[in-house]
């Protein structure tokens, strides 16, 4: 149900959000729990990517935002922001 001003209630909002994610993205796998002595000795702080992979990481990037944006789930005022 809309309030007044046109703007969803929260549990519309979060209902129209979650089916978006559903039918969007996909669930991270859980976390495994931590038993010393076992897995990667890898400590560093930043992934090493070459060009190639960082910008198909930012065209994926903007894939989804425009996507979030074209179904209006970007915000819950539904406003979503054009460039001047």
């Amino acid at each position: 149900m809309s309030t007044a001003s046109g703007i969803p209630s929260l549990p519309d909002f979060e209902a129209e959000a979650l089916a978006f994610l559903e039918a969007n993205a996909t669930r991270k796998q859980a976390e495994k729990k931590f038993v010393w002595g076992e897995g990667s000795d890898k400590v560093s702080m930043f992934e090493e990517k070459d060009r190639n992979s960082e910008r198909d990481d930012v065209a994926r990037a903007q894939e989804w935002r425009s996507q979030r944006r074209n179904a209006c789930v970007a915000t819950p005022e539904r406003a979503p922001r054009r460039r001047a």
